[in-house]
């Protein structure tokens, strides 16, 4: 949780520096890259990625965010995830299986926003039980979303064990989403 909390803090500075070149911050997370430091190339990544005082470049984006998460950061696992779950065209081709992997290393990590997309992911695959369960822990730490996601699948997963009510799902159903 200090990771992501000192994360935060970070993109929050990039944000309200205007130009982070400027600032001092881009060339200080260089700086710090160049040690090895994976939060700080996790945080070159986000600049190259986003254009915010660096001219964007989702090559050198991605490969920031790769040596960060071979580095063991977890916000950094969780972008290259967001790449092969669609984010990275050109770059990456669309993975589910490897979207999932890195997706997790963050969620497990407590990051509310990858326990949502491992949720989605697993609902996806039809593996709700597990998709529901990343979508509470999500939930629970009052990322809105997820509870509105989580709704949505338990609804759909009622609309169709209704549909086959002679079906052990539906008898595994709660009460409330059986009615």
């Amino acid at each position: 949780m200090r990771l992501i909390a000192a994360s935060v803090t970070a993109v929050a500075l990039m944000a309200t520096a205007g130009h982070a070149q400027e600032a001092g911050l881009l060339p200080s997370l260089e700086r710090l890259a160049k040690t090895d430091n994976p939060e700080a190339i996790y945080h070159l990544g986000m600049a190259y990625h986003t254009g915010s005082g660096a001219a964007k470049d989702l090559n050198k984006a991605l490969a920031a965010f790769r040596k960060a998460a071979a580095l063991g950061d977890p916000l950094a696992s969780y972008k290259i995830g967001c790449y092969y779950d669609g984010q990275g065209a050109g770059l990456v081709s669309f993975d589910e299986e490897k979207a999932l992997e890195y997706k997790l290393v963050a969620a497990k990590a407590g990051y509310a926003l990858a326990e949502q997309d491992v949720g989605i992911l697993y609902a996806r695959r039809g593996n709700m039980a597990e998709g529901l369960a990343w979508l509470e822990k999500s939930a629970s730490q009052g990322w809105t979303e997820s509870l509105l996601t989580r709704i949505s699948v338990q609804r759909d997963i009622g609309n169709h064990a209704r549909s086959c009510k002679n079906s052990s799902v539906f008898s595994a159903l709660p009460v409330s989403v059986r009615t």
